[in-house]
């Protein structure tokens, strides 16, 4: 076969294919603009976060378990749970005042897992916090962490939320212990057994916490990215269906229609496209350029 025809049947196929994908861009573009514009207005990203958030302090129960620390007679315990545990958090994060009213610091986490509520004219103090992208809010989150680890009975109940899957003798010991200075003060004969031990409570601990929030950032991330490309793909269906509704209805009389059915596998079919479309746009010009 001609090298020379099938050149040019491959060009002509590409020049086909780019004029229905410039058409499939032009549809993904204008969809995502319009789910940008619907995310700004309804602030989705905070309540994204919020809602996240709360439901990963609410959905680790055993964290605060009073068991954990043994008796309540022990020195210094104190009780804990999830609230204290999203109050201290954003006492952290954002200057809030920790001594909040109880009531309201109770309703925290019930207002921030209610997907309905209305936020656009309402704005609270710990949206400084859920308003960041997802990297630069699990870094504020981890600066929090950190704070609660090396005072774990100021912060207790974000202490033992943060912890929370570390062996629970090394939660107990760093709890009783990070506030107890060597007995010894001359650096010469401190115990460097102990401090060894100390060392390496904390370190297991901070590697703990670590591994938590990169775990949350990891899910939450893939969690956010898969609901914007779901939107992208219904939207871009949307619109497609629209558009080619609109195109027949202004065809000339006498022209031969798909019918809706036809439409509609189009508009799905599209709608997966559209979000991708504008790269194989580009694959397709280098192939028609011979690149």
């Amino acid at each position: 076969m001609d090298p020379i025809t099938i050149q040019a049947t491959v060009e002509s196929f590409a020049d086909f294919l780019l004029k229905y994908f410039v058409a499939l861009a032009a549809v993904g573009a204008l969809s995502m603009a319009m789910i940008e514009l619907w995310k700004k207005l309804r602030d989705s990203r905070t309540r994204f976060h919020a809602k996240a958030v709360g439901h990963w302090v609410r959905a680790s129960p055993d964290a605060f378990s009073p068991a954990l620390f043994g008796p309540p007679g022990l020195p210094d315990y104190g009780p804990t749970s999830p609230q204290a545990a999203y109050r201290e958090l954003i006492h952290l994060t954002t200057g809030t005042a920790l001594e909040t009213d109880v009531e309201t610091s109770r309703s925290l986490l019930d207002r921030h897992e209610d997907s309905g509520q209305a936020w656009l004219f309402e704005r609270k103090p710990e949206h400084a916090l859920f308003a960041l992208d997802l990297d630069r809010m699990l870094g504020h989150i981890q600066d929090a962490a950190d704070i609660a680890l090396g005072n774990p009975r100021r912060y207790s109940s974000l202490y033992v939320f943060m912890t929370s899957g570390a062996d629970p003798q090394d939660v107990r010991d760093w709890y009783f212990q990070a506030d107890v200075l060597p007995a010894q003060m001359d650096v010469a004969n401190v115990d460097r057994i102990e401090a060894k031990r100390r060392a390496d409570l904390y370190a297991r601990l901070h590697q703990v916490i670590k591994r938590k929030l990169d775990a949350f950032q990891l899910f939450e991330g893939d969690r956010w990215v898969s609901w914007n490309q779901f939107s992208a793909n219904i939207v871009g269906a949307v619109v497609l269906f629209f558009t080619l509704l609109w195109v027949q209805w202004t065809a000339p009389s006498g022209t031969q229609g798909i019918g809706l059915v036809g439409i509609a596998v189009a508009s799905l079919l599209g709608g997966v496209l559209a979000p991708i479309a504008k790269d194989i746009v580009v694959a397709l010009r280098k192939v028609r350029q011979g690149g």
